[in-house]
């Protein structure tokens, strides 16, 4: 389990980076 931390930790900042730019391109609009 803790060899599967890493992973998913880069999947929350993935998706975090994601709904960001989504925000920003949706305030942009």
């Amino acid at each position: 389990m803790g060899s599967l931390a890493p992973q998913v930790i880069r999947v929350n900042l993935a998706v975090l980076v994601h709904l960001a730019q989504q925000a920003h391109v949706v305030s942009q609009v």
